[in-house]
């Protein structure tokens, strides 16, 4: 299956891409420049010169101890209220990932009508973890 160039009508301008070392960072900017998306490799104090952001996993072995700095990234980019996505997978998959969270890619046909089972110690969604722990402290 392969990826149309996308368009800036597409409503994604500047892509911004973050992580710790090792965490694909790199590649993925190739893989997306490759196909139309203006994606650039930021710091989190540089954050403002994109309009979508997208933060690296954890999941490469070439990752593996750079918790810290993941944390960090993380950090900083919530205390300026920028809103990210995390990218998991390894080679395509990772890039299917990266465009599935701009709205621009399709679920594979092996997907299709599975649910996501989605794995919550791994989720990046502060306004998700607040759900929870409010409807934990309430007893719902």
């Amino acid at each position: 299956m392969s990826t149309p160039a996308i368009s800036a009508q597409a409503g994604i301008q500047r892509v911004g891409l973050f992580g710790a070392p090792g965490t694909g960072r790199t590649r993925l900017a190739q893989e997306l420049s490759a196909r139309g998306v203006a994606a650039i490799e930021l710091t989190p104090d540089a954050a403002s010169r994109c309009d979508t952001a997208l933060v690296m996993g954890l999941d490469l072995p070439s990752s593996t101890g750079h918790e810290a700095e993941d944390a960090r990234i993380r950090a900083q980019l919530q205390a300026a209220g920028v809103v990210f996505q995390v990218v998991y997978g390894q080679g395509a998959q990772r890039l299917q990932s990266a465009l599935l969270a701009l709205g621009l890619g399709e679920r594979s046909e092996r997907d299709e009508g599975r649910a996501w089972n989605w794995v919550c110690e791994k989720c990046s969604d502060p306004a998700c973890e607040h759900r929870l722990f409010t409807r934990l402290k309430e007893g719902r």
